[in-house]
C-alpha cells in the first residue's frame, strides 16, 4: 500500500458548498450513546431492504463472528451510496457512519442522514479547494472523530471506508488513517471506562458486475 496513488476525490457541486449553519446543528455524543434515532433506524433498515432486493438479483452475507465490543467495519468502496447500503444491512447492530459534509446537509438524503446520526468530514481537498478553512475543518472533523470513538468504545458499530472516496479504479487507493485511528481511540475509551475492547473488521464487499442492475453481491 506504500505505492498506492494518493489521488484526491474530483469535488461535486454539493461538496462544494458548506452549510454551516445545518453542520452546527447535526447531532452529535461525546457521551457513548448513538446520536440518530432507534425508531428512525428500523425504518432505515426496511427501505434500505426493500431497495437491495430490488437493486441485486442475490445476496449472500457471511454470518458475523459473536463480538461483545464495538467493531469498526471497513472495506473497499466502488459503489457509491451502494457500498455503504449493503454494510448497514449486513450488520446486526446500529451502525454509526462517517461521511463527506454535504451528505449530512443537502435536500432529501441529508434528511435521512442526519436522523440515522451519520457524521460530517470536511477533507483535506475541500480545504485546499477554499471550500472550508483549516480550523474549521478541524473542529468539525474532531467532534466527528469523538462522536464516533465514543460510540463504538460503548459496544455500537462504525463503518468508514479506508481509501476515503468511491471510485472505479482497478486498483487500490492510498488508505487515509482515520479508520485506525477511530478503532485506537476507541480502544483507549473502552479501556478506561472497563468496556469491552472494540475490534476493526475488515469486510469483503463484491459484486459480480458493480455497473450492472440486478447483478449478485457477496
Amino acid at each position: 500500500m506504500q505505492d498506492a496513488p494518493d489521488i484526491e476525490p474530483e469535488l461535486s457541486s454539493g461538496a462544494m458548498k458548506l452549510r454551516k449553519k445545518k453542520l452546527g446543528n447535526l447531532p452529535w455524543d461525546h457521551t457513548g450513546r448513538h446520536p440518530g434515532n432507534p425508531y428512525f433506524w428500523k425504518i432505515v433498515l426496511l427501505l434500505i431492504g426493500v431497495g437491495l432486493r430490488y437493486i441485486f438479483r442475490r445476496s449472500y452475507y457471511e454470518k458475523i463472528p459473536d463480538y461483545e465490543g464495538g467493531r469498526v467495519i471497513s472495506s473497499m468502496h466502488i459503489n457509491g451510496l451502494v457500498d455503504p447500503a449493503t454494510l448497514v444491512h449486513s450488520q446486526d447492530r446500529r451502525i454509526i457512519s462517517m461521511g463527506r459534509h454535504d451528505l449530512m446537509t443537502m435536500p432529501l438524503i441529508g434528511w435521512f442522514t442526519r436522523r440515522m446520526g451519520s457524521q460530517p468530514v470536511i477533507r483535506k481537498s475541500e480545504i485546499e479547494n477554499g471550500v472550508s478553512d483549516g480550523e474549521y475543518a478541524r473542529k468539525i472533523n474532531d467532534r466527528t472523530l469523538l462522536t464516533m470513538t465514543n460510540c463504538i468504545a460503548s459496544g455500537h458499530n462504525a463503518m468508514a471506508m479506508p481509501e476515503g472516496k468511491s471510485h472505479h479504479d482497478s486498483h487500490l487507493h492510498r488508505f487515509k488513517t482515520g479508520p485506525m485511528r477511530v478503532a485506537l481511540n476507541a480502544a483507549s475509551i473502552a479501556k478506561h471506562r472497563g468496556l469491552p475492547n472494540p475490534a476493526l473488521q475488515p469486510v469483503g464487499l463484491h459484486f459480480r458486475c458493480h455497473h450492472w442492475f440486478r447483478t449478485d453481491v457477496l
